[in-house]
């Protein structure tokens, strides 16, 4: 089980990746190139090392399936967010969210977070004409992408509600795609 502090750590380096991809399309945007490679491998590397907090140490083969990485495991696949995880079978299973979904989900969200810095879970599958377990998907991924912590059990805390609006779209764009 993962300690709360590699959780957390792991929550803070997901957020210093969203900012090096962000300088990197600074730079991009701005012509200087070769500026903005620096940026994205010190991202890369700090994907490793949250690749490592995840997986306790076990280095993954690269480019494994991605059935053999630690569950959950979020991608995108034709317009949908999916989730991989594991059933208490030991089998796995598949979760999808359309993209039309998400965007709504995450429009909630970045309402809530204008709001305050904190919110509950009910409220928000509440607040969605969407199935139950889609915000709940949603959520989780975005605390695994270091976007969100949980409080207590329902409630959710914003890491960084200024900039939430601005990097849950970078979220979808950074998923792997299938």
């Amino acid at each position: 089980m993962k300690d709360r502090k590699e959780e957390r750590l792991a929550n803070l380096l997901g957020q210093a990746q969203v900012l090096m991809v962000e300088l990197s399309r600074q730079y991009a945007v701005a012509g200087q190139f070769d500026r903005a490679q620096r940026p994205l491998e010190w991202a890369r590397q700090v994907d490793g090392i949250r690749n490592d907090l995840n997986t306790g140490g076990e280095r993954q083969a690269s480019g494994a399936h991605p059935e053999a990485r630690r569950l959950p495991y979020y991608y995108t696949k034709h317009e949908k967010l999916v989730k991989l995880g594991s059933r208490r079978d030991g089998g796995t299973y598949y979760h999808r969210v359309t993209r039309e979904h998400y965007d709504l989900i995450t429009s909630r969200l970045r309402d809530m977070a204008r709001m305050a810095a904190e919110f509950e879970t009910q409220r928000l599958v509440d607040g969605c004409d969407v199935p139950k377990h889609e915000p709940l998907l949603v959520v989780n991924m975005l605390s695994q992408q270091g976007l969100l912590d949980s409080a207590r059990r329902g409630r959710w805390r914003f890491i960084d509600r200024e900039k939430f609006s601005a990097t849950v779209e970078e979220v979808w764009r950074r998923l792997p795609r299938e």
